[in-house]
């Protein structure tokens, strides 16, 4: 997952609070319009391990787990990207292993590790 500007900005200010981020599923990366809507979808709390060399990974033990609406008659609810947000500033951004349900279902968003990195 990329960290966003907003959140380089959060955490080199000292508000980066790990402990209260949430995750959301997209259908494409832009990250306007197209978060995944319907009955049950709701954000989702993401847990996250001490940091370690550099990278805040998910805990494995406390996935967070999305509630997949059922798509209509001959749909599929699609989607590509996963977002970080602490409160309605989005931090982290990234593609995600494509995804694709007919008939609803449980998605487990295990792909949410930031990595910090110096670029000179």
């Amino acid at each position: 997952m990329n960290l966003t500007i907003a959140g380089k900005n959060l955490m080199l200010s000292g508000d980066w609070d790990p402990t209260s981020l949430v995750g959301a599923l997209f259908t494409s990366g832009d990250y306007t319009a197209d978060e995944l809507t319907g009955t049950g979808y709701a954000r989702q709390a993401i847990t996250y391990d001490a940091p370690a060399g550099g990278v805040l990974s998910v805990d494995d033990d406390n996935l967070a787990t999305f509630t997949i609406p059922v798509a209509a008659e001959g749909e599929t609810v699609d989607f590509t990207h996963a977002a970080i947000y602490a409160g309605a500033t989005r931090v982290g951004e990234g593609a995600i292993t494509p995804q694709s349900y007919s008939t609803g279902g449980t998605y487990t968003l295990n792909e949410a590790d930031i990595t910090l990195s110096d670029v000179m």
